[in-house]
C-alpha cells in the first residue's frame, strides 16, 4: 500500500514545490516599483519583440511599429509609422501584462516540475475548464527566480515568449503615460 501511494505524495511534494517557486518569480515581477525586460513573442507565423515596462497594472511597451503607454486609465498607442497617438479606454482582454498573466495561476491550478539544471521548468493546468489561461509552461531561472521563457496554450496553439535582461527598478508613474512634448509632431486622435 506504501508503494502506491509514494507516488501520489511525491506529485504534491513536487507541486507544492512548483508553486512556491511561482510564488517568488511573481514576487519578483511585481516588484512595487516595477520591472522590466525584453520580449520576444511568437505564435504560429505571428512573432512580435519589444521592450515592456511595467508597475502594478501600469504598462510602457515598446515594438518595432508602436509604442504603448497604460496609467492604469487610459491607454495610448503611438504609430511610428504614421506618428499617430490614439487615446483609448482599455481593453481589458487584450491589454494585459505579464504580472496579470502570471496573477492567473496564482491559485485554482495544478503544477508539476522539472529540473532542466540552471532553471526549473514548472507546468500550471488550470483546475477550472472556464479558466482565462487553461494550460502554461513557465522557466524559471534558479539563479534570480526571473522567468527566462513564458509559454501560453490560446485555444490549440502556444504563445512563445522569451524574456530577457530582466531588472527591477523604481519607475515614476509619468514613465506610463502619453507625454506629448516628448512627441510634438504627434496628431492625437482621442476615441474615448
Amino acid at each position: 500500500m506504501l508503494l502506491l501511494l509514494s507516488p501520489i505524495a511525491a506529485e504534491a511534494q513536487d507541486g507544492s514545490a512548483a508553486h512556491s517557486i511561482l510564488l517568488k518569480t511573481l514576487a519578483l515581477i511585481q516588484n512595487p516599483g516595477g520591472a522590466q525586460m525584453d520580449y520576444h513573442l511568437r505564435v504560429a507565423f505571428y512573432t512580435k519583440q519589444g521592450h515592456i515596462i511595467f508597475k502594478g497594472e501600469k504598462f510602457r511597451r515598446e515594438s518595432k511599429k508602436t509604442i504603448d503607454w497604460f496609467d492604469g486609465n487610459t491607454f495610448w498607442t503611438l504609430s511610428k509609422s504614421s506618428n499617430v497617438c490614439k487615446i483609448q479606454r482599455p481593453k481589458k482582454h487584450t491589454d494585459q501584462n505579464l504580472a496579470s498573466m502570471m496573477n492567473s495561476i496564482h491559485s485554482g491550478c495544478t503544477y508539476t516540475m522539472k529540473d532542466q539544471g540552471a532553471a526549473w521548468r514548472i507546468r500550471i493546468k488550470a483546475k477550472a475548464s472556464s479558466a482565462k489561461i487553461r494550460e502554461a509552461e513557465v522557466l524559471v531561472s534558479k539563479a534570480n527566480y526571473a522567468p527566462p521563457q513564458l509559454r501560453v496554450k490560446l485555444g490549440l496553439l502556444w504563445a512563445n515568449i522569451t524574456l530577457s535582461n530582466f531588472d527591477t527598478d523604481s519607475f515614476s508613474d509619468h514613465t506610463f503615460q502619453f507625454d506629448p512634448h516628448k512627441y510634438p509632431n504627434a496628431k492625437i486622435v482621442d476615441k474615448r
